[in-house]
């Protein structure tokens, strides 16, 4: 929302007067210098970097925020009065979250309706709006928590059909109830489909969770939908993470206006993991098969798994770890049967071959060494299979 306002100007004269450098200025608000440069010219400010600046050069800015507004006609017109205690209102439309600090005495029912004035005005705009107010304070200090109140009001779009709500002192008790076997009951499920990346399954969960008909069936509480939303972020976080992906800052949960936005938002991180794992696939099948044709190009020589790893640009370490992954045989279980199936090859067409030479043939300096690999990996020796 911008309502004209030319804060970053607002804020500029504000700091002048203190004699600060904008490199000290930028240390008190925990930025670096070019964001406290910018910070002059600009008309919109977000509130959580509105409030630091507040409390930094020691000025309500929210205030002057309110009274410009007022003047504009553009908020609304309450009349202030001493002792005004602060509320939070969180705003929601299609397309941006606001959030707006009244300072007034006015009664609940009072803001309430001039809100609900406002949500109608947007609609007449075909915007849909939702409006959520926190509980009273009485000083800025108290602005993170009425922020959070009205944040967690609104997450209450999810469950109910609302313009305005009002927040509840029974809200904080529901934020933390649980049905008792809901989550825990989809948990491993969950978890056992992101760990074998079966993305098929992941969208099943997707489509059956996060619906209206799901939580009413199962009388699921806000605090069921949050443990969900935070379980499914996590583990595509970390699947993300697995993939060496960076996913964008996560959307706060009460950024969401309904389930089916929930839905959409986590299938399109869904189509992402699904098309890095493809990109994954095609590289790890790319590196088996390099490191295959390299063990079976070298096998009749004294080959190391340092060479083969170097080989697909690999550390010795992690090439260990995938090698036997993808193969479901260590590196060294594969050279033997790579170079037994060989040996056998040369004994069965070659009848004449001494096994001193098929020893030699696949790698082996002793007879002996070659001999009892064979006997273990065939359950006879080598001049057995020639009797056969």
């Amino acid at each position: 929302m911008n309502p004209g306002i030319d804060i970053g100007e607002r804020i500029r004269l504000v700091f002048k007067k203190t004699g600060w450098s904008v490199a000290y200025f930028a240390q008190q608000i925990q930025k670096d210098r070019t964001i406290a440069y910018n910070i002059f010219k600009r008309k919109i400010i977000d509130t959580s970097l509105l409030y630091d600046i507040s409390m930094a050069l020691n000025t309500d800015f929210f205030q002057y925020f309110s009274d410009c507004l007022a003047e504009n006609n553009k908020l609304i017109r309450m009349e202030k009065e001493k002792n005004a205690g602060l509320l939070a209102c969180h705003l929601y439309d299609t397309r941006q979250v606001n959030v707006l600090l009244f300072n007034t005495a006015a009664e609940d029912s009072a803001v309430r309706s001039y809100l609900e004035e406002f949500c109608a005005f947007a609609a007449s705009r075909k915007m849909e709006c939702r409006c959520a107010v926190s509980q009273r304070g009485l000083s800025l200090e108290e602005y993170p928590e009425l922020l959070h109140q009205a944040r967690h009001t609104l997450s209450y779009q999810l469950l109910e059909r609302f313009s305005v709500r009002m927040s509840k002192a029974a809200d904080r008790q529901d934020s933390t109830r649980y049905s008792s076997e809901l989550f825990p009951k989809y948990i491993r499920r969950i978890q056992s489909a992101f760990q074998s990346r079966n993305f098929e399954l992941i969208n099943v969960f997707l489509n059956e969770i996060f619906t209206y008909e799901f939580f009413h069936d199962t009388h699921a509480t806000l605090a069921d939908i949050r443990n969900f939303y935070t379980y499914y972020l996590t583990q595509a976080q970390d699947l993300a993470a697995a993939f060496h992906m960076d996913l964008e800052e996560p959307r706060h949960f009460s950024d969401f206006a309904s389930l089916d936005e929930i839905r959409l938002y986590f299938k399109e991180i869904h189509y992402r993991l699904q098309q890095q794992s493809e990109k994954e696939t095609d590289k790890a099948q790319y590196v088996i098969s390099t490191a295959i044709k390299y063990i079976e190009g070298h096998y009749n020589q004294e080959i190391s798994m340092n060479d083969v790893a170097s080989a697909v640009n690999m550390s010795y370490t992690y090439f260990s770890k995938f090698f036997k992954e993808q193969t479901q045989q260590s590196f060294s279980e594969y050279i033997t049967s790579v170079r037994m199936r060989e040996a056998k090859r040369l004994l069965e067409e070659d009848p004449s071959i001494k096994i001193k030479d098929v020893a030699n043939l696949v790698g082996y300096e002793s007879v002996y060494s070659f001999s009892r690999a064979f006997k273990q990996y065939y359950q006879m020796p080598p001049k057995n299979l020639r009797e056969k």
